[in-house]
């Protein structure tokens, strides 16, 4: 109903994800983790959507342990 009947594929699409870890002073008390992804639609999404541009995120995560 929602897509009026149309047909869609069956490729969602892929993901490529890459990340970094690091330890400044080589014990778990600062913890600074860094990364990122980008989705690369499929024809399922473009079905869906109207639209396959790809979509991207970064990530930056500080953990502090006193």
């Amino acid at each position: 109903a929602i897509l009026g009947g149309r047909s869609i594929a069956h490729e969602i699409g892929h993901e490529l994800n890459a990340g970094v870890t690091w330890k400044p002073f080589l014990n778990e008390q600062v913890i600074v983790f860094a990364g990122g992804a980008v989705f690369i639609p499929g024809q399922a999404v473009k079905d869906t959507f109207g639209n396959d541009d790809p979509v991207y995120k970064t990530v930056v995560r500080l953990i502090l342990t006193f």
